[in-house]
């Protein structure tokens, strides 16, 4: 197999080393002299003599600082190049923001090794793969959203075009459309795409839709074992797919010549990986694009406050109109200024608190001393006219006295009602 990596250009002489030991006390690149007739590049996988053992390591590119004690790597484990220069920006970006060794984030990009699968094979036809052939029609109902128009636009600006980062909130109908729709346009401005879903099994519908549109040019990078998901990254880092389809990890898929980073369900948690980096795929899709000069979208009927905050331009159905959504510093009980004035000018509206009850007792008004069970020492709430222990259910009795008038800290959904209704015309 011809590899992406394969014949980038071999490095010689001084180059730092990444040392496949994910502590943060290691992490720094360590210096090497790498002998040319190794023919190894950035992202080579070799062993490096490292206190007296001989371990692996990721070559990181070359470096002017020559100790004067320099050690040899040993030899090339492999002649895959695992990443490139592009990919190691968006892994040094991933170990800053998430405080994370390089090495534990290089880990998490690439699939464990299974020597077995690194076989020679025939190269893909890069022109083949890059027509526009072989998809729907594009548009069908992304030329008719708000802002749909803008997308396209920036899709069909081709390699070296368009960029930028939009938020999708299809309708509930549209949402596996809408995903097809924008990476047809993607492909025939000559670009390839990543689809980010957040569950392997069941297999999304959007998963489903999007390979059956697209056939033998999308892979599907879901779940699977240890020499399969291998094999299927191999051939992703061969050019031998436009469309890539998989969980968190397919955010950092060797996909070349990426125009469109497509993340289905923003919202779902399923996108925060649950081991050290702990990275976001929203975060990391939104860095990669913007280094890649590609196009980012979050798709989620209801995007996440994270999303939110970030005022991306919307993409949404023509005739449908969202109600806004403002999260402000409460102010006494819960009534900030602004949120008062909103209520005072709508038609309808809907408040959360997440306190139930009136609110919670503070102090025992006999004693002065601060409110607690007096059966378990557990929170007071004030609610529907008396107090209760929220552990055990307890009439509220202070613990000190036995008192049972105590002040209470206003803000629970009881007085959110009775201020918001006021407040309502």
């Amino acid at each position: 197999m011809t590899f992406a990596g394969s014949s980038a250009e071999g490095l010689s002489g001084p180059v730092d080393v990444c040392i496949d030991r994910p502590l943060l006390s290691l992490d720094r690149p360590f210096t090497y002299d790498l002998p040319a007739e190794m023919d190894a590049g950035v992202g080579s996988l070799v062993q490096v003599p490292f206190h007296g053992r001989t371990t692996r390591g990721w070559v990181l590119g070359p470096t002017e600082d020559r100790p004067p004690r320099m050690l040899a790597v040993k030899k090339v484990v492999s002649r895959i190049r695992f990443f490139d220069e592009r990919q190691l920006a968006l892994f040094r970006w991933v170990g800053e923001r998430y405080v994370a060794p390089l090495a534990a984030v290089i880990a998490r990009a690439v699939p464990p090794r299974v020597a077995s699968e690194e076989v020679e094979r025939d190269p893909p036809d890069a022109g083949a793969v890059m027509n526009g052939a072989g998809g729907p029609s594009a548009g069908s109902v992304l030329a008719g959203y708000r802002g749909g128009d803008r997308v396209l636009e920036v899709l069909y600006g081709g390699v070296g075009g368009g960029h930028g980062a939009f938020v999708a909130r299809p309708a509930p109908d549209d949402e596996q459309t809408l995903a097809v729709d924008a990476v047809t346009a993607c492909l025939a401005g000559g670009r390839r795409a990543i689809v980010i879903v957040p569950e392997a099994m069941p297999v999304p519908a959007t998963a489903s839709a999007l390979a059956d549109a697209f056939g033998d040019r999308a892979a599907l990078f879901l779940g699977g074992g240890k020499r399969s998901r291998y094999r299927r990254w191999l051939e992703i880092d061969a050019g031998r797919y436009d469309v890539v389809i998989g969980t968190r990890p397919a955010v950092f898929a060797p996909l070349d010549r990426l125009g469109l980073l497509y993340l289905a369900r923003e919202s779902h948690p399923a996108h925060r990986e649950d081991r050290a980096p702990y990275y976001h795929a929203r975060d990391v899709a939104l860095t990669r694009t913007r280094l890649e000069g590609a196009v980012c979208v979050l798709a989620s009927v209801c995007p996440s406050a994270e999303t939110s905050a970030l005022e991306l331009p919307t993409v949404a159905p023509a005739t449908r109109r969202w109600p806004p959504v403002e999260v402000v510093r409460p102010g006494p009980a819960g009534r900030a200024p602004r949120l008062v004035k909103a209520l005072a000018t709508i038609r309808r509206g809907f408040v959360f608190s997440p306190l139930p009850g009136y609110g919670v007792a503070q102090v025992c008004r006999s004693c002065g001393e601060p409110a607690a069970c007096a059966s378990c020492g557990g929170l007071l709430r004030a609610a529907e006219g008396g107090v209760t222990c929220v552990v055990c259910g307890a009439s509220g009795r202070c613990r000190s006295c036995e008192g049972t008038s105590f002040g209470v800290r206003r803000g629970g959904a009881e007085d959110v009602e009775a201020w918001a209704g006021r407040a309502a015309p």
